[in-house]
């Protein structure tokens, strides 16, 4: 089976911080956010052994961009 490497953003990085601090932090929830990350992180690492595997967004032009999203609980992964 072919992998591929995978690129997380700086952004993105952020996003999932501010998300997982949220979570600890703002909902005093530290054992979601663990979970939360642990997911997130599967999901993302995952990406490496069939990248293609989801639908391009609905959106005209993210999809012209080969943008595909998958869900990670409640959270939209681009």
């Amino acid at each position: 089976m072919e992998h591929y490497d995978v690129v997380v953003y700086k952004t993105a990085e952020a996003d999932i911080q501010g998300i997982i601090n949220y979570i600890s932090t703002g909902l005093l929830e530290p054992k979601t956010a663990y979970n939360t990350t642990k997911r997130f992180r599967e999901e993302i690492l995952s990406l490496s052994n069939m990248p293609e595997r989801y639908d391009l967004l609905a959106d005209k032009h993210l999809a012209s961009s080969g943008i595909q999203a998958c869900f990670s609980g409640n959270y939209l992964i681009f």
